[in-house]
Order: structure tokens, then sequence, then C-alpha cells
């Protein structure tokens, strides 16, 4: 039997592959990053379009005191950038400024969550893929 963080990770990689064809995106990976005892820290599932990227990141464990597995969109409008990211919010103001979504989970417990999530974050990203083309 799975744990449930191993659940929820099962959950995140489903969402992604469901939801990839849909997007058009040029092509796609799988992006870990390990904590220095080797624990899985993150998962980012990058997009590439032509002008931006577009990252669906789950936080396995944030910071001490942080929130604990997040769920967030990352765009790459830069894409020799390496460190700098924006979020939807940052970028909200040229993109739909009456918009109000959220695009940050945190505290997902469940796969069931996850799923929800996951579902919920990629349908309001994917209404924006047009106007962040546009940036």
């Amino acid at each position: 039997m799975k744990n449930f963080e191993d659940m929820i990770i099962s959950e995140f990689y489903s969402g992604f592959e469901s939801l990839n064809p849909s997007f058009n995106a040029v092509s796609c990976e799988y992006i870990c990053e390990y904590d220095k005892k080797s624990r899985l820290k993150e998962i980012s599932a990058r997009m590439y379009f032509n002008q931006f990227n577009i990252d669906f990141a789950y936080i396995v464990k944030g910071l001490a005191v942080g929130p604990r597995s997040t769920l967030e969109c990352r765009i790459w409008l830069n894409k020799s950038e390496k460190l700098l990211y924006f979020t939807p919010y940052d970028l909200m103001f040229m993109l739909d400024p009456g918009n109000f979504k959220c695009y940050f989970y945190t505290f997902i417990e469940s796969a069931e969550k996850m799923g929800l999530c996951f579902n919920n974050l990629a349908a309001d990203v994917k209404e924006l893929l047009p106007k962040i083309a546009e940036i």
C-alpha cells in the first residue's frame, strides 16, 4: 500500500498527463528537486511553449514554518532565466485585473484533493495562455 504522500504525487502526475495534450505545448518534462538527505522536495511539470514556459509545481514540504503540500503555477517569460519566474498573481495586472481566482493551493492532504486542485488550477491557467503569449 502506498503512503498518502506517494498517492498525492501519483495524482499530480496523472493530472498533468491528462491535461497536457489540451494545452498544445511544444514539449513537456518533469523536474524533481531533492533536499540534502535525498528526500523529494518539489516536482515541476513543465510545459514549453514558443514564447514562454509554464510549470505546475507540487512542493512536498515547504520551509519549516511555511505551508506543506502546495500546488502552484509558475510562468517563465525569459526562457533562459534559471531562477526568476512569475506567478499568475504577479502578472494579473496585465492578464486580467478583475480576476480573483485561486492559483495557489496549500495543505493538500489527499489524492482526491490534489485531483480537484490540479483540475481547477489547470482550467484557470489554460484560460490565461493567450494573454500570457501576448506579453
